[in-house]
């Protein structure tokens, strides 16, 4: 099932943006056809009635030794983001633009594995299993300044915080120079 929301305003001089998503993905598979060597080898030395190898055996039974296998696995993905932006004055080259942001961002991985191959005793099934979730918060903010027609400043931060494994902080500054329409040069250091 998916759901998301966007939504645009201008709020207080400011172009504000809202987004939010949320989406879950789940499955059923199936496997069938693999051998549980424990069940195999009790069938196999059953002193009352033992697995015939030439066939004719019951199907309760062939389906006790390689039993279908069925599992569920599901994946879920949030988020929320929220954008504004403004012009704070005009330069020789346009307006001197800001723009903060924020997001939230879940994800939840829930796709265990067979219980079969959770003891190890089916070979050739394909036992990978995935579980878990991450979260993941970010604000950053920008400024872009046209100083002249041909020559635009920029800089930028953003922090990223990752519940796996901790926040970072990245800055970034960029120039363009423009000589002539045909011909522009750019330079970004981050």
């Amino acid at each position: 099932s998916t759901s998301t929301l966007k939504e645009n305003a201008v709020l207080a001089g400011w172009d504000i943006n809202l987004g939010a998503g949320y989406q879950k993905a789940s499955l059923t598979q199936t496997a069938e056809g693999f051998v549980n060597y424990p069940k195999l080898l009790a069938a196999l030395n059953d002193p009352v009635n033992p697995l015939k190898l030439t066939g004719g055996n019951p199907a309760e039974r062939m389906a006790d030794i390689a039993p279908k296998q069925t599992k569920k696995p599901t994946n879920e993905y949030d988020f929320v983001e929220l954008r504004g932006t403004r012009d704070l004055m005009k330069l020789d080259g346009g307006a001197l633009g800001l723009a903060l942001g924020g997001s939230y961002y879940y994800q939840k991985l829930d796709a265990d594995n067979y219980a079969d191959c959770k003891t190890g005793s089916v070979a050739g099934l394909n036992c990978f299993y995935g579980l878990g979730t991450e979260k993941n918060s970010a604000f950053y903010a920008e400024i872009n300044a046209p100083v002249t027609k041909t020559l635009e400043l920029g800089a930028a931060v953003r922090y990223d915080h990752y519940s796996s494994y901790g926040g970072q902080w990245t800055p970034k500054l960029s120039t363009k120079w423009t000589p002539m329409k045909e011909v522009a040069v750019r330079g970004t250091w981050g």
